[in-house]
């Protein structure tokens, strides 16, 4: 009975220790996932900052974009978004390559608007592939970009070229599905 007594108190304390180590390194941890989470946070706040809010007036139409990065231009393009702002995340990414632009309306509010009333519905006019086109047209003339991301699985069912003037369409459900293919063969 005493030796059974023993054994259950010396099971007793090392369950406690356990404990208390378990207690001690999720204290570790969590401290460990803070500090990093205001490391990341203040990495992505030194990065948005580096995003300039511009506007240009072209031909009478005042667009608004942000601009980030240097090197190849692309513009970030989607039809889902309301402003701008959605891409602020994503952007210093890109930037480090690329010399980054995002539209604001009102070329956002147009695509936004077929995208959503138009391309989801299986519905593909030769005017939207104009105007969407002419959004293209406007923010070369403005930002002189080197590419556009069509960031929409429909965008590339209605610009269904790889260039535009000069420009890729880079579709980012091929790349995607390339890249996945890739992967799943190597």
């Amino acid at each position: 009975m005493k030796t059974e007594r023993a054994r259950v108190r010396r099971t007793r304390t090392l369950l406690c220790t356990k404990n208390r180590n378990r207690v001690r390194f999720r204290g570790f941890a969590v401290i460990v996932c803070l500090l990093f989470a205001v490391s990341l946070a203040a990495d992505a706040h030194a990065a948005t900052e580096a995003i300039a809010s511009k506007t240009a007036d072209v031909g009478g139409l005042k667009i608004h974009y942000l601009i980030s990065g240097q090197g190849p231009a692309v513009i970030l393009l989607h039809g889902y978004t309301q402003t701008s702002r959605m891409w602020r995340p994503i952007i210093p990414a890109r930037a480090q390559r690329f010399t980054v632009v995002a539209p604001d309306l009102p070329d956002q509010d147009y695509i936004h608007d077929k995208y959503m009333n138009e391309l989801i519905n299986g519905v593909f006019l030769p005017e939207t592939r104009a105007g969407l086109l002419a959004v293209v047209d406007r923010v070369r003339e403005t930002s002189g970009i080197d590419g556009v991301i069509l960031g929409g699985t429909e965008l590339p069912l209605i610009l269904r070229e790889s260039h535009y003037e000069g420009i890729p369409f880079l579709n980012t459900t091929k790349i995607h599905v390339e890249a996945a293919v890739d992967r799943m063969l190597s």
